[in-house]
């Protein structure tokens, strides 16, 4: 087996040229490696994985070549039978581009769907006939001219299935945003094979290899049992190379005994592998005698803080007053990171509306979002729960239902009188997922499907919409609440013409979404203003999380919970009141018992929240951490957990197992990690994020 053994032979370079390639293409995650041993340690585990590997592929593309040799011989194929093999293939890619480029397009926009599978049909006929007129001549003569007289059909099979495969890359190419997807899963191994067959030819001397061998079995056998070595050498693995930290994490899941989706072994942190109650998953449950979290030992029995002293508010709010309750007008702008606004100190200008409302109204300044990502961040406001809290049919799936005995801000204020108004356009707001429970009237006309509606210009069409309940709630005699949905800046992000055009660059092209969608806030606001509701409504304005830009090797948003996804802005406006900043940290599901309180209410006992009335009338924000999840899901397998006691923030990657601790003070953009240089403030932190309130039944 000449060709298997020149593989094996070959493995040790082939594994240091994937590592390298690997490394490459992470996110870099090397500042956290102090000293010998953790760069030893370090060295050995990517070395190792790589070497497992590089193994691996060479049996694989040794066994490949010596089938090849065997069964790719005489009898061979006519050049004829070639030749029509490849315009039968020519002919399938002109039809699959003629149908993605028309069909879609044209189908997309039929209401009929018999008319639609008629549409469709004739497509694919025409495309068909089509292009065996216009492709299959000129493939059948080109193929007789260059193949010769001798057509070997294996590898005349794999040069077909090799040239479609890279049409349709061709094809895909524009519509990838290539610079957000994880490559080096991709990369590393291409190179690793490429080498194994470049140097298979001449292999190394038998001793390297075998050198090399021993070296993968002993470091993955310590792996095994004690991964990382080095906690910063496991951090580093995991948070940089991305093949490397991925083959841990599948190792992980094949060695997990107990189905809970962590191991005891590869550093996975399951303190118990049996029992599938106790993990990182799990709740901490305060003096039940086991760690249920696997974190510090059983939590002591939690003793109840003291409750903070009520700050009288400057002026009663209207309703206390026996005065009519405020309207509220929440205005929810998509995907808003908080430092791309003028107000917050972005040296653009992309937010002039929403900046001469900052100066009218309560700005907070640090305020959290609790999840992400759309489908737990919209739930959490309205239901005032952490994501994990919330009650969802599904609670995995990528959008989950709402469960009718949840509470909703919208249900509280309808129970207490309110008209409750809400307007958008996009695909989220469908009816099936019970986000919308408590809302009298539910206007989401014209709403795209996903693909549609990542590309979709709704803020001018949302306006209209705007402006008609407006105009009709000005009828009624109850208050109301009005929640207005813009879409915009979430990807994919569109370059508006000027005055918004900042440029044609990922961030360029995210602020004129700002810039735009500014704009029709500006608009919405000016129409209120223009009513004589406006002296009584209390206006809100946020985000449902922020977005990425590689600042942590991830663009989007919904991998992790960083600052640049979770910090958001926080405008609130109320009668009477006076402009301030607040610069303690709040979290959004605090807007929710704020507003009921403000309408003269108070949140049901499932609320998890904090009112911020105090904060508005010039006092402080409630004390305490702010919490924050990333619950797993179809598009992201992770679960991490988040908790900010200003300065410091600590976050846990429940999956990865591993922690980081940062001083958003000193290190705003979050890039040094303090979990092991300040032990006594990461204990600190570990007890908040492990006990967190005691939850009411929704």
């Amino acid at each position: 087996m000449p060709h298997l053994l020149k593989a094996l032979f070959a493995a040790p370079v082939a594994a240091l040229a994937g590592a390298l390639c690997d490394l490459a293409l992470g996110r870099g995650a090397l500042g956290g490696l102090e000293g010998a041993v953790s760069w030893g340690w370090w060295g050995v585990h990517l070395l190792s994985a790589h070497l497992v590997l590089a193994f691996s592929l060479a049996a694989l593309l040794g066994a490949v070549a010596e089938s090849w040799r065997r069964i790719d011989g005489p009898p061979p194929c006519s050049p004829a039978q070639a030749a029509a093999a490849w315009a039968t293939a020519g002919v399938v890619l002109a039809v699959a581009g003629v149908l993605g480029g028309l069909g879609s397009g044209v189908v997309r926009g039929m209401a009929n769907p018999l008319l639609a599978a008629v549409a469709t049909g004739l497509l694919v006929a025409g495309a068909t006939v089509g292009s065996a007129l216009a492709v299959g001549p000129g493939a059948w003569r080109m193929s007789r001219r260059f193949l010769g007289r001798r057509a070997a059909p294996m590898k005349t099979l794999g040069a077909i299935v090799a040239a479609c495969a890279g049409a349709a890359l061709a094809g895909l190419a524009p519509r990838v945003e290539w610079g957000a997807l994880p490559l080096g899963v991709a990369v590393a191994p291409c190179v690793t094979a490429a080498t194994l067959l470049g140097v298979a030819r001449r292999p190394p001397p038998a001793g390297l290899a075998a050198f090399a061998a021993l070296l993968g079995v002993v470091g993955m056998g310590q792996a095994l049992v004690g991964f990382p070595g080095d906690p910063a050498a496991g951090a580093a693995l995991l948070d940089g190379p991305p093949l490397a930290g991925r083959m841990v994490l599948a190792g992980r899941s094949m060695l997990d005994r107990d189905g809970d989706g962590y191991s005891a072994l590869l550093g996975g942190g399951d303190c118990d592998d049996t029992a599938p109650d106790v993990g990182p998953a799990a709740e901490e449950v305060p003096g039940n005698g086991v760690d249920d979290d696997c974190v510090d030992g059983d939590a002591p029995p939690a003793v109840p803080s003291p409750p903070s002293p009520p700050v009288a508010p400057l002026e009663p709010p209207p309703a206390a007053a026996g005065a009519r309750p405020p309207n509220i007008l929440f205005i929810l702008v998509d995907t808003l990171r908080a430092d791309h606004l003028g107000s917050w100190g972005y040296h653009r200008p992309t937010s002039p509306h929403m900046d001469r409302l900052a100066g009218e109204s309560v700005r907070f300044a640090r305020a959290y979002a609790q999840s992400p990502h759309t489908p737990r961040s919209i739930p959490s406001i309205f239901t005032s729960r952490l994501p994990s809290r919330i009650a969802f049919d599904g609670p995995r799936r990528s959008y989950p239902r709402l469960r009718d005995e949840a509470h909703t801000l919208a249900e509280v204020l309808r129970d207490a009188g309110y008209a409750t108004v809400g307007v958008f356009s996009h695909f989220y707001w469908s009816a099936k997922r019970n986000v919308l429970q408590g809302f009298d009237v539910v206007d989401n006309a014209d709403a795209k499907d996903l693909k549609g509606s990542n590309r979709d210009i709704a803020a001018p069409r949302i306006f209209k919409r705007f402006e008609a309940h407006l105009a009709d709630l000005q009828e009624r005699g109850a208050p109301w609440f009005l929640f207005v949905h813009y879409f915009e800046p979430h990807s994919t992000y569109l370059r508006h013409p000027p005055p918004h055009d900042f440029g044609k660059g990922w961030m360029d092209k995210y602020d004129s979404e700002i810039h735009f969608v500014d704009e029709w806030v500006g608009r919405t606001l000016g129409a209120l203003e223009a009513t004589p509701a406006a002296d009584n409504t209390v206006i809100v304005l946020t985000s449902d999380h922020g977005e990425g830009n590689g600042e942590h090797g991830f663009k989007w948003h919904g991998q992790h919970l960083y600052d640049e996804v979770l910090h958001v802005p926080l405008l609130v406006k109320r009668p009477g009141g006076s402009p301030a900043s607040v610069e303690g940290p709040v979290a959004l599901m605090d807007v929710a018992p704020t507003l009921i309180e403000l309408a003269g209410g108070a949140p049901p006992p499932a609320f998890e929240g904090r009112s911020l009335v105090g904060a508005l009338a010039g006092g402080t924000p409630p004390s305490g951490p702010v919490r924050a999840e990333l619950v797993s899901y179809p598009g992201w397998k992770e679960s991490v957990s988040a908790v900010v006691d200003f300065p410091f923030k600590l976050l846990r990657n429940k999956t990865k197992n591993t922690w980081e601790l940062f001083d958003l003070a000193a290190d705003p953009r979050e890039g040094k990690n303090l979990y092991r240089k300040r032990p006594e403030v990461a204990k600190r932190m570990r007890g908040l994020l492990a006990h967190r309130p005691a939850a009411a039944t929704p």
